[in-house]
């Protein structure tokens, strides 16, 4: 692959995450604005902030975790099966 391909996209990743980065601020900002600065405001303390932080990312953490374990999960022959029905023939 050539390193221009290479470079476009990888400047195409970061600006996806840049954008997507972008809009969870705003969806934040505009869902818990006044709330959330008022919590943030008693985290003056370094310490505090970092163990809030770890203790936030370790709840969503856990909360994604039960949420894939509840999923259903496909056994082996409805993805073959399902698979087989995808296929197109010429």
């Amino acid at each position: 692959m050539p390193a221009t391909l290479i470079f476009l996209h990888l400047a195409g990743f970061v600006a996806l995450l840049l954008w997507g980065m972008h809009m969870v601020h705003t969806g934040i900002v505009r869902a818990f604005g006044g709330k959330l600065r008022k919590m943030l405001v008693g985290l003056n303390n370094r310490c505090r902030a970092f163990l809030t932080g770890m203790g936030v990312t370790a709840l969503l953490s856990a909360t994604t975790a039960v949420d894939e374990i509840r999923q259903p999960r496909r056994s082996r022959s409805e993805v073959r099966t399902s698979a087989r029905r995808c296929t197109t023939r010429t």
